[in-house]
């Protein structure tokens, strides 16, 4: 619970701990962002009505909106987002909310974001987007939403690195053909020369699956039938 007062915004829940933060300077700001990754909804309302910046960053670099969309708090995004947070800014790094949506797995906040307008190929300063993320961690849903809505499934980070690269270091076979349905190169080199099936031995010894589908040479008609046989 929040009461906004003259000179700053009294905040009863763990936000606050019933102090009364300024509404300039850090503390609010960080009051703001606790609110935010907390998903005290009537905190973020009362300190931005106050006049707390909803796109303001803390001492580390982070947003309100980057620090609800880490914590999977759906409806503290929402409320940033109705009260003037912009869902494309960035936090430190360039990490935009849907792609820390996508990096710590929250599923329904990153669908939410993209209902809310969040540019689906945005990138981090290593250029590594959402999808790569996805990716990589998982799950298979979120790698299936996030090319609905016309991820670019080739795009390369500055290193050469693919999202079909970081599925096959996951070793995650769903996820890798998907992509390669959607159109993924399995042949695309990274800046070290390495394809897709150079990632998938990095950790361990892939199975026979996992390496017909990345092989070179495999056409599309082969990727399908390993796939039925993997299924079956």
């Amino acid at each position: 619970m929040a009461r906004s007062g003259r000179r700053g915004v009294s905040l009863k829940g763990p936000a606050g701990t019933g102090l009364t933060v300024g509404t300039e300077g850090g503390l609010s700001k960080n009051a703001l962002i606790v609110a935010a990754r907390t998903g005290k909804v009537d905190d973020i309302a009362a300190l931005v009505r106050a006049g707390v910046n909803p796109n303001g960053t803390d001492e580390e670099g982070t947003t309100p909106l980057v620090a609800a969309a880490m914590a999977g708090q759906k409806s503290a995004v929402n409320s940033l987002i109705d009260l003037g947070a912009d869902v494309q800014a960035p936090a430190k790094g360039g990490m935009t909310p849907l792609l820390a949506a996508a990096a710590m797995r929250q599923f329904d906040v990153l669908q939410l974001l993209l209902s809310r307008g969040a540019d689906v190929n945005a990138t981090n300063e290593e250029g590594i987007t959402a999808l790569m993320f996805a990716a990589k961690n998982g799950p298979p849903q979120a790698v299936s939403v996030l090319l609905r809505a016309g991820a670019a499934v080739n795009h390369a980070s500055r290193e050469g690195l693919t999202a079909l690269m970081q599925a096959a270091r996951s070793q995650n076979i769903p996820i890798v053909k998907a992509l390669l349905d959607a159109g993924a190169n399995p042949r695309a080199k990274d800046s070290l020369n390495r394809r897709a099936h150079h990632y998938a031995r990095e950790r361990s010894e892939p199975g026979p699956v996992l390496m017909r589908l990345l092989g070179s040479g495999v056409d599309a008609s082969a990727k399908r039938s390993w796939w039925r046989f993997w299924e079956s």
